[in-house]
């Protein structure tokens, strides 16, 4: 052992030691950018260097390669010192000015803008030689070496000897390199290997992606295609939507079995992270497409936003109730992209289409179109912040097999791999990331000098990050939850319209359908007829963008079942034409005042329950009309009726419930 003064302070060492390990091992922090442990020391970069006083003799030195001697005294922050780094520092600064390793190495020993320039600005390499000697010592390769000398020295295969066979891409020279200029040699393959298989991750999930997108695409425009009825997937992507799943069969109180590959979604979510958000998910898709990656404008706690949304619709359905299941993103995306060309078919057919309807269109859109204008200020702000079913995917990545991975030891936290991420997940500081933000999109190692990023088996879970929700959150879930009960359950809100004509096999179960249905806008899409509109005016709040049948916009046909071959939660039961035909979705009503006798409605209705009788008009000339009647046991609400009346509302669809009084009376055969 030896004994030496550090700062004033004695300490012992055993002999031999290099002065740097001891300076660390008694907690002061020295700069070093050509250490490393496992090389031999060097003492090229100077910044490790001390004041060493010894014999009666000051001198500055470097102490990585110098061992330790008896009486030694030694100042690590003294004025010289600390002269000696700032000029070094400096230097490194005018040679790589675009590092950021050596940006924040300046700025931490207050170097600002170094006196000299730079005739390459792009250059990354600082000749600090630990990728020649980890090469040498521990590859027992010798493919790298120094070539020139002074201004021209660089880092090449050794003579000069361009030869990509030579180097093996071991990457042990990339671990060692602190500013990642080692993956940007010209003429060597090192670290191509690596680059090729991420990229290649990258084009996989591309495909992935936007082939799913494409067939998103497809189901949507030939959803009302009646040869789809023997395949039933059109509604593929609701029946993987956990979010769906989980709510629909808590307000149903049973577990409604056609949610069952949803179980595919969670498997891969607690296998592999939040693959749905990255890799399935139409909408993130198309906001993948525009928008800045890597920023981060909001602040953090805005992401814990999307698990109050989430607890809000749980909560809900818990008291059936899903009438907050309009923020299910595949909902959302359906119901912005269906009705609008639903409206814009209504409005070809029915020229006089009312403006409330199209203010109920746009209201419909508007939930899309906010998301796609938010994209424009952080991508994916939706998943970032409000996508209740990207929070439920989040809690489950938490414990995922497979999670992104950042090997400390190679990483120089140079950002590159924070600007390109599309969901903002990266902590610019730590380069750490919170798995439930990660939505595995796999752009990260692409743009990494050091390939540091992996993404390797973590069975230990991971909790207690910058995003998680805390108690603030679920108090004020439960609030909101609470508030929304009282709206959706007053008597007021609970009051229904006697003109809420549903889809056929679902009046016999209106209760039941509340707490089914999930307002994706599926069965809108479907209706080849588009007699099948949101509801939002005149119902109860809990039916708000339920389907219901306008009757002014055509009759429900009668050679159709699409609506109940595409719901997803079976809310609108997938009846054979068969059993449609006997389904009543409502009863026709002729008013004898407005009647024009006209007996159009008997020609058109597909029943034959609309007859004629003969009526004494009281005039001058005692002539007689035909007058329309309708058979009740024959009608089953149609509304065909009611669309090709030319005196509206003569004859008018109602539920069977809210037939008015003396109604029943007209309806003579």
């Amino acid at each position: 052992m030896v004994t030496l003064t550090i700062n004033e302070q004695r300490v012992e060492a055993s002999e031999g030691s290099l002065l740097l390990d001891v300076i660390k091992g008694v907690g002061i922090d020295v700069p070093t950018l050509c250490f490393q442990k496992d090389l031999t020391p060097w003492g090229g970069c100077r910044l490790c260097s001390v004041e060493l006083t010894s014999k009666g003799r000051s001198s500055v030195t470097a102490s990585c390669n110098l061992a330790v001697e008896e009486g030694m005294s030694v100042q690590t922050h003294s004025p010289r010192v600390i002269a000696v780094r700032k000029m070094m520092a400096e230097f490194y600064l005018a040679r790589t000015p675009g590092v950021p390793a050596i940006q924040r190495l300046a700025v931490s020993l207050g170097v600002g803008t170094p006196r000299l320039s730079s005739d390459t600005p792009k250059e990354d390499c600082i000749l600090c030689g630990l990728c020649v000697r980890s090469c040498h010592e521990l590859a027992k390769k010798d493919v790298l070496g120094f070539v020139d000398r002074g201004p021209e020295r660089i880092v090449t295969q050794a003579f000069g000897a361009y030869n990509a066979s030579a180097c093996d891409t071991c990457n042990t020279c990339i671990t060692h390199c602190p500013t990642g200029a080692i993956t940007h040699l010209p003429n060597l393959p090192i670290g191509r290997r690596w680059y090729e298989a991420a990229k290649k991750w990258v084009g996989i999930r591309k495909a992935v992606q936007y082939g799913l997108l494409a067939l998103f695409a497809f189901f949507f425009f030939t959803t009302s295609q009646k040869w789809w009825g023997t395949l039933n997937v059109v509604n593929m992507f609701s029946r993987l939507d956990p979010l769906q799943a989980i709510a629909a069969s808590m307000a149903d109180r049973s577990l409604i079995l056609l949610y069952l590959p949803a179980l595919l979604t969670i498997a891969a979510t607690i296998a592999f992270g939040r693959v749905w958000c990255g890799w399935v998910c139409p909408l993130g898709a198309i906001l993948d497409l525009f928008g800045p990656n890597g920023s981060r404008k909001m602040s953090p706690g805005w992401r814990q936003v999307k698990y109050g949304i989430l607890f809000v619709i749980l909560l809900m359905a818990g008291f059936g109730s899903l009438a907050f299941m309009f923020f299910d993103p595949i909902t959302i995306l359906v119901r912005g992209v269906a009705d609008p060309i639903g409206v814009a078919q209504s409005i070809i057919a029915q020229p006089k289409i009312g403006l409330l309807f199209k203010l109920a269109t746009l209201i419909s859109v508007l939930p899309l179109a906010a998301i796609l204008v938010l994209n424009r200020i952080e991508k994916r702000f939706w998943c970032r912040y409000l996508c209740p079913l990207g929070a439920i995917v989040a809690v489950g990545s938490k414990a995922s097999w497979i999670r992104r991975r950042v090997n400390k030891e190679s990483c120089i936290t140079c950002g590159d791999c924070v600007k390109d991420c599309p969901m903002g997940a990266i902590n610019p500081e730590t380069i750490d990331n919170d798995p439930a933000e990660c939505v595995m999109c796999m752009d990260c190692p692409v743009p990494c000098p050091k390939t540091a990023i992996s993404f390797p088996q973590q069975p230990t879970p991971r909790w207690n990050h910058e995003f998680d929700p805390g108690r603030r959150e679920l108090v004020g879930s439960a609030a909101a939850s609470a508030a929304g009960l009282v709206l959706f359950n007053n008597s007021l809100a609970r009051s229904q319209s006697t003109d809420l004509i549903r889809p056929p096999g679902v009046a016999p179960r209106e209760d039941r359908f509340l707490t089914e249905c999930i307002r994706c806008g599926q069965c809108v899409q479907a209706c080849p007829g588009h007699v099948l509109h949101p509801a939002w005016i005149g119902m109860s709040w809990g039916s708000f963008w339920t389907p219901a049948l306008m009757p002014t916009q055509g009759g429900c046909q009668t050679d159709c079942n699409r609506c109940g071959q595409v719901c997803p939660s079976g809310a609108i039961p997938n009846l054979t034409l068969e059993e449609k035909k006997k389904q009543v979705m409502g009863l026709a009503v002729v008013d004898e005042i407005l009647c024009i006798n006209c007996m159009v409605c008997q020609a058109a209705c597909p029943t034959k329950a609309i007859g004629r009788v003969e009526i004494r008009k009281a005039d001058a000339k005692r002539t007689r009309k035909p007058l329309p009647v309708v058979n009740q046991e024959k009608c089953n609400g149609c509304g065909q009726c009611q669309f090709v009346c030319p005196a509206p509302p003569s004859i008018k669809v109602w539920t069977v419930a809210g037939v008015p009084k003396g109604g029943k009376k007209l309806e003579r055969v």
